[in-house]
């Protein structure tokens, strides 16, 4: 045993790795698989030792370094214990060396494992680490969700999520909407346009809607409704005639009528308020009537100022009126006393109701003078005097018939008396010198004679009628009025004067001095009125003569309030309603219920409102100059649609395009002292640096130096022919304005050698015109950047610059 060979010669001992445990010629037996033996002429398989965990050797092994990794089992050295690879990971390979893990995005949940195909995908849209030992391992990816483990599934639009696991989408807050699948940020969430707004989890720019009051598009503009109109749900809708609201109006119910309608019944038309009605106020309010005894002078009356006292009343326009007292006459809202010794009624409404009191004669409304002698005036109307019987006489002032009494025959003259057995004497309204034998004649206009030989004149501006006995039958001239001294003082402006009375001019009127009648009152320039009514202001489309009689405007001309010549009616100027145009639709017919066709109109047309026809439309906001519209109306219902500037053509103002270089206007600025920068030395570069479409750029002066301009902060500049299509990166753009470029000789001429930019006050304006360039520019990227031929446009502003 542990010997080998043949028998009858030599043996040899069984060499290390193996051993024999009979006696004779058989051969030594190698130790088994994954063993190893180390003793020499071996006896007992026992000697075989088994090799280390995890190891295996090949039969016959004589040392343990002979035992080596098994197949996905690691360790740091032959013939020490060897470790599983644990989930995640493999060995391809025995022997000393790492277990290699699963890449991302696979796992494994195999222990031991040898073989890279053991590492399997993970589910749809989900992720792991590497050496990743469990399905659940398998996490989502941002902007998807699900149980871990699991196929997941995308973000709806509208929602995101920014971080992988298991975990729901979140929503865009309201006001914010997304069209991005599987979105990963909230970044993704675009902002409705301002004042526009949208339910949380808005998925496209159709959910934004503009906000009450405003109108548009919800993804901008939201314009604010202007007053006459009401905005909801991105729409404007106009208010029906004669009814008004206010801007930022949401509703229809907003729209009342304006002041002078009114409505008659609910939810119907504003209505004319009728005659002797008013109503001050914009609302739904009924008209409220003229004061009492007044009328309104105009249909839709917006004032209670229209309403004028009617005749044979006084008070001022919107009243109160009050009756015309008694001894008065009332015209025109005025007041006005009746001449001397004449009397009226209460509620007389012309001079010609003031009638002779007793004792007087005139012409009813004229001013009177004591009954003449030897008459009698009973009062009233005429006729008013009387001559006394045959025989019979009278004093001044008599009447009544029964005062005229029997002729004196005391003496030779009829016209003389004899006073209390004295001397005869003239009697009153005569004079003459009796006692000398002169005759009593009667006394002369423009005087009175109290009897005897006395005869007195009149005081200045007065006179009185033949045969006038007393002072006072002497009464101002017409045009005079007694003042406090009893003397004719000559009428004021705005007043007239009659009898010696004096009254004021009617309201809205005014009188020259020495007016003589209410007549004499002229109404104010622009106010007129029917006969016998105060004056009021002129309607529009009307004008008011001299005399303040209604002309009406010729057809197809109006003009302002208080119009006061036919020079003041001018044209009506029609704005024209956009012919409809059919051609330009898509589609133009109406569904069962006769709603409005929903096609899109062509470039440069809209679609009206189904109120005013559905159709399609041209477009009219902003009224375009060297420009073109680009789209059509969006919303249909919107008169909106888009435009450009025409080629050569630069923005000014919305619509208006001019040509070459665009006015800039440094504004909100604080003015400093601006920093001269040095001169450059011949042959330097001088460039600008340009951020495109940097926002808030300042802007103050220009300097020069050396015949070269430099910019010390500028506001905005616009370039001309260089970018074409939106704004790119904000990366710097550098140019230079000098011929010799050395540094960047690619650059020459990439700008025009002529900038025209003048150097103005902080507050002042600029401009910058530019050639197109003629070189590829290296400093600008993006589609379209690197196009010099290309004619378009773009914003850029200057926000700093540097001197080599």
């Amino acid at each position: 045993a542990g010997y080998t060979g043949a028998d009858g010669f030599q043996c040899s001992e069984c060499p290390v790795g193996t051993y024999k445990t009979v006696n004779g010629s058989s051969a030594c037996t190698l130790c088994a698989v994954a063993q190893y033996s180390g003793a020499v002429a071996a006896t007992d398989p026992a000697t075989c030792l088994d090799c280390p965990a995890g190891s295996s050797a090949p039969e016959g092994s004589d040392v343990i370094t002979d035992c080596k990794c098994n197949l996905g089992y690691t360790s740091t050295a032959d013939g020490t214990v060897c470790t599983a690879c644990p989930a995640g990971q493999y060995k391809p390979t025995t022997g000393v060396g790492e277990c290699t893990a699963c890449v991302p995005g696979k796992y494994s949940e195999s222990v031991a494992a040898f073989d890279v195909a053991t590492c399997l995908d993970c589910p749809a849209n989900t992720y792991a680490a590497s050496s990743s030992g469990a399905r659940t391992d398998c996490t989502c990816n941002a902007g998807y969700n699900g149980d871990d483990g699991t196929a997941c599934v995308a973000c709806p639009t509208g929602s995101y999520k920014a971080f992988t696991g298991e975990g729901v989408c979140t929503n865009c807050a309201a006001g914010k909407y997304s069209t991005e699948p599987h979105a990963v940020s909230q970044s993704y969430c675009t902002s409705c346009a301002q004042y526009a707004d949208s339910p949380e989890g808005s998925s496209s720019g159709d959910m934004c809607i503009c906000q009450l009051g405003y109108y548009g598009p919800g993804t901008g503009p939201c314009q604010p409704c202007e007053e006459g109109s009401f905005c909801a749900l991105g729409q404007k809708g106009s208010c029906t005639a004669n009814s008004n609201s206010p801007a930022m109006s949401p509703y229809q119910a907003n729209c009342t009528c304006n002041a002078g309608f009114s409505v008659a019944v609910a939810d119907g038309p504003c209505e004319t308020c009728p005659s002797n009605t008013y109503k001050e106020v914009a609302g739904n309010q009924s008209c409220s009537s003229c004061p009492a005894n007044s009328v309104s002078l105009h249909d839709a009356s917006a004032s209670r100022f229209y309403c004028a006292c009617s005749p044979g009343y006084y008070g001022d326009l919107g009243g109160p009126c009050t009756i015309c007292p008694a001894d008065s006459w009332c015209l025109r809202g005025q007041q006005n006393s009746c001449p001397p010794f004449t009397e009226s009624a209460a509620g007389s409404d012309e001079q010609t109701d003031c009638h002779a009191k007793p004792g007087y004669s005139c012409a009813s409304g004229d001013t009177c003078d004591l009954c003449a002698v030897d008459h009698y005036c009973p009062g009233g109307p005429q006729p008013n005097i009387f001559a006394c019987p045959s025989g019979k006489q009278a004093p001044q002032g008599m009447s009544a018939e029964s005062q005229c009494v029997d002729a004196s025959t005391d003496c030779e003259d009829p016209n003389a008396e004899k006073l209390f057995g004295g001397a005869c004497r003239c009697r009153g309204g005569f004079w003459g010198d009796v006692p000398a034998g002169d005759p009593c004649v009667v006394c002369t206009a423009g005087s009175y004679c109290p009897g005897g030989n006395v005869r007195a004149a009149c005081t200045a501006f007065s006179s009185s009628a033949e045969g006038s006995s007393f002072a006072a039958s002497c009464q101002c001239d017409p045009g005079y009025y007694a003042d406090a001294a009893s003397q004719c003082a000559e009428c004021e402006s705005g007043k007239w004067c009659f009898g010696g009375e004096v009254n004021s001019c009617p309201q809205n009127t005014g009188s020259p001095p020495r007016a003589v009648s209410q007549e004499g009152c002229a109404p104010l320039p622009g106010y007129c009125s029917p006969p016998g009514m105060p004056y009021v202001e002129g309607e529009s489309g009307y004008w008011c003569d001299a005399s303040g009689t209604v002309q009406a405007c010729p057809d197809g001309f109006t003009s302002p309030v208080r119009s006061s010549s036919e020079s003041n009616c001018t044209a009506i100027v029609a704005t024209p309603a956009p012919a409809v145009n059919k051609s330009n639709t898509t589609e133009l017919v109406r569904d069962g219920a006769g709603a409005c066709g929903s096609g899109s109109c062509s470039v440069g047309f809209y679609r009206q409102a189904c109120a005013d026809g559905g159709e399609c439309v041209p477009c009219t906001t902003p009224a375009l100059e060297n420009a073109a519209y680009t789209s059509a109306g969006v919303p249909f219902d919107a008169d909106q649609c888009q435009w450009a500037c025409s080629d050569g053509f630069v923005q000014q103002s919305a619509g208006k395009c001019i040509a070459g270089g665009v006015e800039g206007t440094v504004v909100n600025e604080t003015v400093t002292e601006p920093e001269v920068l040095p001169a450059p030395e011949e042959g330097v570069v001088t460039p600008i640096i340009v951020a495109a479409m940097v926002a808030g750029g300042a802007g103050v002066v220009l300097g020069s130096s050396a015949g070269v301009w430099y910019l010390q902060r500028a506001r905005r500049l616009r370039k001309i022919g260089f970018i074409s299509g939106p704004a790119g990166p904000q990366q710097p753009v550098a140019f230079s304005i000098v011929d010799d470029t050395p540094a960047m000789p690619e650059a020459r001429n990439a700008w025009s050698d002529e900038v025209d930019l003048n150097p103005v006050e902080a507050t002042g304006a600029f401009h910058a015109k530019f050639r197109r360039p003629v070189m590829q520019n290296p400093f600008l990227q993006g589609d379209g950047y690197n196009k010099p031929d290309q004619n378009a446009r773009d914003d850029i502003t200057v926000q700093d610059y540097v001197a080599d």
